[in-house]
């Protein structure tokens, strides 16, 4: 056989032939001629002692590392072959934003999430003639990191916000003393979950002749981890201090609801605010800008003979855990009643990485 079992080029010996018996070796300069030559040495995978196959060596140098003193260790992919695509994660933002119960199962090497869990704000207070309800507290806010098992299911719960306080027609007979009371206070929101991350809902205003006589137009407590916001006391007379003030706002979740305002007289007509609600928090976590976890404003109050129409509170946003506003009442006659506004629903959203092959 021409040259035995090496290639011959225009540059003089190339590399060696395939050989049996692991004779895939190069000789010496001597052996060949008495001349130096161009003896390109390739490298081909699985040749020299304790040569491995491509596969072996591939998974060796997948598990490679590389580290200095100004570089954190990590792994770092080679070509061999063909290239090794990088693991870049993708990230996945998933919103729960309907009312009820459901499921998420954490996918293949997922092992930690971001979540923000928010619950359903309180309901505003109802009004009856000349006095307004409080605001409902805001639902709280959970957020931050938190671990999670890769094929584990987690459940998960969206609260709906509280229902208004509601006037009620007095019955017929009118009931004994103690005199009927004929509109309820808002409704507390319900708690939203993700697995053992509770967010809990928002409590009901009071309505308009309901609640502490000493705290009357003091705004709601702002929510704490362990408690919910409070809601706002409804527009009254303090019996320790005679002054009046107009219906306080609900907690939120970063400041406590503002007290009611006392009388106003502006252009001859005379006004009681309502308290603003607390402040909560904005966020972008769905991709817009939203404001979750405000308590609702106590209901404002006009004493004069005016022009003007009472009306409902305004209820929260829903999926945003706003807490509902008092009624807002006015002297225009016939005096007339009014409802609380309905909390704003929660929320629940996870933001997580999802790896195309174990990224370890």
């Amino acid at each position: 056989m021409p040259n035995g079992q090496f290639w011959y080029g225009p540059y003089g010996f190339l590399f060696k032939k395939s050989g049996g018996g692991g004779a895939r070796r190069n000789p010496s300069y001597g052996a060949i001629c008495n001349q130096p030559q161009n003896v390109n040495n390739k490298y081909v995978p699985g040749a020299g002692v304790g040569g491995t196959n491509i596969a072996v060596r591939r998974s060796k140098l997948i598990r490679a590392t590389s580290c200095n003193k100004s570089q954190q260790c990590g792994r770092f992919y080679k070509y061999l072959g063909f290239p090794i695509q990088p693991n870049i994660p993708t990230t996945i933002t998933k919103i729960f934003d309907v009312v009820g119960d459901f499921t998420w199962t954490a996918p293949e090497y997922t092992t930690s999430i971001y979540y923000f869990v928010v619950g359903g704000g309180g309901g505003g207070g109802a009004g009856y003639s000349l006095r307004t309800g409080g605001g409902g507290g805001a639902g709280t806010i959970a957020y931050g990191n938190a671990f999670v098992t890769p094929g584990e299911t987690y459940s998960i719960h969206v609260g709906d916000g509280g229902i208004g306080g509601v006037y009620l027609p007095i019955p017929e007979p009118i009931p004994e003393p103690p005199y009927y009371i004929s509109e309820t206070n808002g409704s507390p929101g319900d708690y939203s979950r993700f697995g053992s991350i509770i967010a809990n809902g928002g409590d009901g205003a009071f309505s308009s002749r309901r609640g502490d006589p000493i705290l009357h137009g003091d705004g709601g407590a702002m929510a704490t981890p362990t408690t919910a916001a409070g809601g706002g006391q409804p527009y009254g007379t303090k019996p320790d201090t005679f002054i009046t003030l107009g219906a306080g706002g609900g907690g939120g979740n970063t400041s406590n609801g503002q007290n009611g305002y006392p009388l106003q007289t502006i252009d001859s007509i005379n006004y009681f605010y309502g308290g603003s609600g607390g402040s909560g928090i904005t966020s972008n976590i769905t991709g817009t800008n939203v404001t979750y976890g405000v308590g609702g404003d106590g209901g404002d109050l006009i004493t004069s003979r005016v022009n003007i129409n009472p009306r409902n509170g305004y209820p929260g946003e829903p999926n945003t855990g706003n807490g509902g506003e008092g009624a807002f009442l006015t002297g225009k006659s016939p005096i007339a009643n009014a409802n609380g506004g309905k909390g704003g629903s929660g929320i629940v959203v996870i933001k997580y990485n999802v790896y195309k092959h174990s990224p370890w």
